[in-house]
Parts: C-alpha cells; sequence; structure tokens
C-alpha cells in the first residue's frame, strides 16, 4: 500500500521545551491512524521536519491552511466550528467543493445536483433528518457530527479529526467510533503494527488505558455521615460513593437534607460524626479551604461570584488551594466556558443569565478537584445553558479523572447523566443503586414531591 502522507523527522519546539523529537510514520490511502498521548504532548503543533502528502510528494509544511484544503486534506477541530445561525443543510452547502473565485460564489445557486451532494454525507454520518433545524439548536455531539459531514462534502483524500469524542457522551462516543471505523475501513493505533500488538505494550497500557499500574481511578466516599444544626439533627448515617469517571446524583424532595450533605463534604457545615474517605484516605473534619486543598471543590448553589471583583480575579480566587507554580488559568477552561474568555474584564455583578453559573463552575475546575461537588447545577438557568453544562459534565466523565456528586432537581438532565443514583428521605438515603438497575418511571415517582 502506498502512502498517502508521510512524515519524516518531525520535531516541535516551543517555550524552550522539545516535544516531539525525531517523529517519522505514514498513512496509507485507507486506513485510520490514531495518535494519542497527554495534553502538551505536541499532537497538533509541528514546526520542522518534512510532511509530504500525495502521489506529486506536496511539501505541506509550506502551504497556507486554505491551500493544503485544497490539496485534499479536511480538518476537524477538537471543538466543533459550524454556522449556528445556519442550517444542518446550509453548513453543508457551504462546505461542498466548488470554484471559490468571487465571480463563481457571487452567482452561484444551489441546484439538485448540490442538494443531492449535501444529503449523502448528512447520511452518511446520520444527521440526514437534521437537515432543516438550525445548528445552533443541535447537541454537542449532532454537532461533532455535522462538522465530520462537511469534511465529507469537501470530498477530501484524507481527514484530520481532534479528539472527535471529546465532550460527548458514551453512546455518541461509540457511535463516532463505529463512523470514523466505517469511513477508514481498517484501523492503525499509535504505533506500526495491529491493535492487538499495540494495546499489549506495557507503556500504552500503563499510561493510557490505566490498566495494570498503582494509578486506579480516584474513590470517594462517605460513611455514616451525621450532621446536626444546634439540637435538630439533619442528616442521618449517610453512606455515598462515587468513583472517577462517573457522576453520583443525590435526589429528593425539598428539605431532605441534599444541600446540607454537599456542605459537610465541602467543609462548609462541620459535620457530627461519620467518615469521608479519598482513595482510602480518611479526611478528618477540615475547613473549606483544607478540603479543597484535598481535592474537593464546591459549585455552590448560591454560586458564591464575588460582585465587586472581576471574572478573572474571581477565577484566580481559586489560586489559594494550588501550588504556586500552578496559578495560571489554564486554556481548556475557556474552551469549555468561551463567554469567560470574553468577559475576564468585567465585574462579577454585571454577569447575567448562566454565567454566574459558568463562572463558578470553572472556578471549581480551576482547583484540579479529584471530586466536584455540584449543587443544583441546571437551577434557575436557561435551557441552552443547560445543555453546555451537560456537554462539560459529559467531557469531564469521559476524561476519567474527576468523581461528580450532583445534588439535581430537573430529573430529565440527572437521568441522562448520572451514573449512581441515592434519594433522600429525611436525611437519610432511602433508596441508591445504579442507573443500570432502576426503571427511570419508579425512579422519577420516588424523588417527586
Amino acid at each position: 500500500m502506498s502512502a498517502l502522507l508521510e512524515v519524516s523527522g518531525l520535531s516541535v519546539t516551543f517555550d524552550g521545551f522539545r516535544a516531539i523529537n525525531n517523529l517519522s510514520f505514514s498513512i496509507g490511502t485507507a486506513e485510520m491512524r490514531a495518535i494519542i498521548g497527554p495534553n502538551g504532548a505536541g499532537k497538533t503543533r509541528p514546526d520542522s521536519g518534512t510532511v509530504t502528502f500525495g502521489d506529486r510528494l506536496i511539501s505541506l509544511l509550506t502551504l497556507s491552511e486554505a491551500l493544503i484544503a485544497r490539496a485534499g486534506i479536511g480538518r476537524k477541530f477538537q471543538r466543533p466550528t459550524v454556522f449556528e445561525d445556519q442550517t444542518v443543510a446550509e453548513n453543508l452547502t457551504l462546505a461542498l467543493t466548488a470554484a471559490r473565485g468571487p465571480w463563481p460564489v457571487l452567482f452561484w445557486i444551489a441546484d439538485a445536483a448540490d442538494r443531492a451532494r449535501v444529503a449523502g454525507p448528512a447520511k452518511q454520518v446520520g444527521i440526514k433528518a437534521l437537515l432543516q433545524r438550525k445548528s445552533g439548536e443541535l447537541s454537542h455531539g449532532q454537532k461533532q457530527w455535522l462538522e465530520i459531514a462537511m469534511l465529507l462534502a469537501q470530498e477530501p483524500k484524507l481527514l484530520l479529526v481532534d479528539e472527535p469524542a471529546a465532550g460527548m457522551t458514551p453512546a455518541e462516543r461509540e457511535q463516532t467510533t463505529a463512523l470514523l471505523v466505517d469511513l477508514a475501513r481498517e484501523k492503525a493505533v499509535l504505533a506500526e503494527g495491529s491493535l492487538d500488538h499495540v494495546t499489549g505494550n506495557p507503556d500504552v497500557i500503563k499510561v493510557y488505558l490505566g490498566r495494570g499500574c498503582c494509578c486506579e481511578p480516584q474513590y470517594w466516599q462517605s460513611k455514616g455521615l451525621t450532621l446536626h444544626y444546634g439540637g435538630s439533627q439533619g442528616l442521618y448515617g449517610v453512606d455515598v460513593a462515587a468513583k472517577a469517571g462517573e457522576v453520583t446524583c443525590i435526589m429528593g424532595p425539598n428539605g431532605v437534607g441534599k444541600t446540607s450533605f454537599l456542605r459537610a463534604l465541602a467543609g462548609n457545615h462541620m459535620r457530627s460524626g461519620g467518615s469521608v474517605t479519598l482513595d482510602g484516605q480518611e479526611l478528618g473534619r477540615l475547613r473549606p479551604q483544607d478540603m479543597a486543598a484535598r481535592g474537593l471543590a464546591i459549585v455552590p448553589q448560591g454560586r458564591m461570584i464575588l460582585l465587586l471583583l472581576r471574572v478573572r480575579d474571581n477565577l484566580e480566587t481559586a489560586f489559594a488551594v494550588l501550588p504556586k507554580a500552578e496559578h495560571k488559568i489554564p486554556a481548556g477552561v475557556y474552551d469549555l466556558f468561551p463567554v469567560l474568555r470574553d468577559m475576564t474584564a468585567r465585574r462579577g455583578g454585571d454577569l447575567s443569565g448562566g454565567q454566574p453559573q459558568q463562572l463558578a463552575f470553572a472556578r471549581a475546575l480551576i482547583m484540579k478537584p479529584k471530586v466536584l461537588l455540584l449543587d443544583e447545577p441546571t437551577e434557575g438557568i436557561q435551557p441552552n445553558i443547560i445543555q453546555q453544562i451537560g456537554t462539560v459534565i459529559s467531557h469531564l466523565k469521559a476524561k476519567g479523572d474527576i468523581a461528580g456528586v450532583s445534588v439535581e432537581q430537573y430529573f430529565d438532565f440527572a437521568y441522562a447523566l448520572a451514573d449512581q443514583f441515592h434519594v433522600f428521605r429525611r436525611g437519610a438515603v432511602a433508596l441508591q443503586g445504579a442507573k443500570a438497575g432502576m426503571d427511570s418511571d419508579q425512579l422519577r415517582a420516588q424523588v417527586s414531591v
């Protein structure tokens, strides 16, 4: 099989650090190759070496992005970049291969052939039924599929997809995997050799697949937790557990101790008895800042935004629980909450709608939590922000390094994202179990007022 893309002696250096050193590989005309590695490993920033494409051995390092696309390479970015005010069909039409000079573009009118060319990619990725829907109304996963369809509409010889399943639900990830496998027909992962060879490599197993090493997923639990308000008892021996990559949802009517439970975990209200452990290590009765430093961060129900401070200042309050060397706002926070990037100089008190919620969520993530406590994350915010919060939570689940504990009243939102449920009644757990073993109608009846 002849190589379609040939990479030779590729190196990447930035800020004096060499992220890639003399990398070489090739891709055939009908092959999928996955490049894996942690964030910052240099997967997307080549700056030296040679990269040639096609039978004519075109040097890609000398071409602009537009010329690379015209050569037959389509790129999908990590975050969907669709035109949200346009329909799915209009987005796909914009991506069609056609003359791009000013006159052809000015006088172009879509005909039946163009509409057929749009329908093909939409059907291939499973969104044909959504052609007339505005792209901004799509879920995160559907936007990802739309962007893949837009690549197919360009009729490329090579598709570059940057973390195509980022932020997707497990079901969406499975569908995306099946789609990409179907497009490529065969797959090679990480190195020359078969999939079995790569997944049998102990370094891959240890570092990327998370098996066979001492670094097992974070596991958190409360056991026998009690809480008093003066002479009145609010919680009675609560046992709850959560592990990284999952969301444990606390549900029940108002006034049954759900928020009190989160406040006790975060150290905002000192528990009367019981234990809280993280990876087998018991966390004593600590102050909120000490619990946060141990890895428990909370997005409180009241958001607790400092109204007179700028958005950036609010975010930087999270630095208090981090070593000085880590006092920086990760770019990934702004990727998850793009609205905050444009509002860094705005005061917290000037935010509106779901913006305070996004700020509180981002602030908690900057603390690099092992356990993220969410108190009514959807309360009082509009549907599109609720959808975004759901996308963020799905993204964190997919990363697999944070355990989520959420108090939530919006049943459909909770049921879509949670892995475990605990129903509270009168300060105690009345029902608990995995979602897989619970009927949604019966669970809904249990949590209804």
